[in-house]
């Protein structure tokens, strides 16, 4: 048997496309459960064969023996990035590599691939779909939100009519308190909405948005007067009536967030909402310094990275000029942070 193989490796090695001795060689393997050899064998034809179209054949053939024989997850990719180089638009390696990806959460992997797929895409609104996946991936699994705007700037770079990345941009700015930039991109949606039902909508989900953020209040009460006029359900009514109500409700208001941020078990949600009370008093009620401080303070203490919070907190006593509360209120975040900082890498170790 031995013999057999030496020659028929032989004949393939002085002619690669010689076919009766390939096929002797996976029998005689086949018959032997020499699974190593004959995926070997596999993999070897996908290199030497001038029949470009029956390598990635060749090579799902190995990998299979890879995956199902030998255990050979290294391989198995191996074998379908192979399958790539040749016909990058393979939708069964792709596939593949994307839900192993998924499932080891290798998210560098992932995006590596998708990046390689974007750029083989000949088709604008394809691309721009496979960087807006590429955008969700960074943020919401890799956590890495500034890659979010790199991929979402991408997608509206190739096709500039992308609405699925033209929206997820324009919330991406909303939510970092970018308006001037989120309010350009909502104009454009704007443009390429053709029914008022959808624009109504837009206008809404802005308007709802910006009304999170006591300081665009205003901006909030033009873009939900916006979406009412189109909008036979009135949809934005009774957030648009709060908003205008808010000069004489807003005690109310604010008391209401401090209840809401107590019942939240959620730190850093809590946190967020404890941020909204402390803008109320601050734009209706500067005169109460010990109120807004300590309101800003208990969104810092529940949540040391609310960086809104912070900003809030050294603009307020940077106007009042109350330079020593300043001092200490740099030095109390100093040592939050730090002491978290602490904690966290005692905890990797």
């Amino acid at each position: 048997m031995e013999k057999q193989i030496r020659n028929y490796l032989k004949i393939l090695e002085t002619a690669p496309d010689n076919r009766p001795a390939f096929e002797a060689l996976v029998s005689i393997y086949e018959e032997n459960e020499r699974w190593g050899d004959m995926a070997a064998l596999y993999e070897k034809k996908a290199q030497t064969t001038s029949r470009k179209e029956d390598v990635p054949d060749l090579l799902f053939n190995a990998a299979e023996l890879y995956a199902d024989r030998l255990a050979r997850q290294d391989k198995v990719e191996e074998c379908y990035l192979g399958v790539l180089n040749i016909d990058p638009d393979n939708d069964r390696a792709l596939g593949y590599l994307k839900e192993t990806y998924k499932r080891d959460h290798n998210w560098e992997k992932l995006i590596k691939l998708l990046e390689s797929e974007a750029e083989g895409k000949k088709d604008a609104s394809a691309r721009a779909d496979i960087y807006t996946d590429m955008a969700r991936i960074s943020a919401e699994d890799m956590g890495v939100d500034s890659l979010r705007e790199i991929y979402l700037r991408k997608a509206q770079t190739v096709a500039p009519d992308h609405l699925p990345s033209l929206k997820e941009l324009k919330l991406h700015y909303l939510k970092n308190s970018r308006i001037g930039e989120a309010i350009s991109l909502v104009e454009k949606e704007e443009q390429l909405l053709k029914d008022d039902a959808e624009k109504a909508e837009l206008y809404h989900e802005v308007g709802m948005l910006l009304a999170e953020d006591p300081f665009m209040r205003d901006k909030a009460i033009e873009f939900l007067t916006r979406a009412q006029s189109l909008d036979k359900r009135k949809k934005s009514k009774k957030k648009l009536d709060e908003l205008v109500g808010m000069d004489k409700n807003w005690q109310k208001a604010a008391r209401a967030y401090e209840e809401e941020a107590v019942s939240i078990s959620d730190k850093i949600a809590a946190s967020s909402v404890y941020l909204k009370a402390a803008a109320i008093y601050y734009i209706y009620a500067p005169q109460d310094r010990e109120q807004i401080m300590s309101t800003i303070e208990k969104a810092i203490i529940l949540d040391s990275s609310n960086r809104r919070a912070f900003l809030l907190g050294e603009r307020f006593m940077n106007e009042q000029q109350d330079w020593e509360r300043l001092a200490e209120f740099y030095k109390s975040f100093y040592e939050r942070t730090r002491n978290e900082a602490l904690v966290d890498r005692k905890s990797v170790v």
